[in-house]
């Protein structure tokens, strides 16, 4: 196996096992919030809150665009282990004056 193979194979293996790290942090953090009791605020990014909302068992609903800033998720777990989802958003801009 040549010098040049084995780099390759080394960035290769490093760029998969970075790719995994956000996800790894993901499920850590869900496991230690589940393990509390009482009201807990998780805050996140467009790119990270879906899926943090789906791995707590809520329903995340539509993907959240890289302008939209005001979404914000009211999970609360059921007797049966279900999770309800309620999703907040503020108004939509309008012309009018107020």
């Amino acid at each position: 196996m040549s010098l040049s193979s084995i780099r390759n194979n080394v960035l290769a293996g490093l760029t998969s096992s970075f790719a995994l790290v956000p996800e790894c942090i993901a499920f850590a953090l869900v496991a230690q919030v589940k393990a509390l009791n009482g009201p807990v605020l998780v805050v996140g990014h467009s790119n990270t809150l879906s899926e943090l909302v789906r791995l707590f068992g809520g329903q995340p609903g539509a993907e959240i665009a890289d302008n939209e800033y005001d979404r914000v998720y009211q999970l609360t777990p059921g007797t049966n282990g279900s999770m309800g989802t309620v999703v907040f958003t503020s108004l939509p801009e309008t012309d009018a004056a107020p």
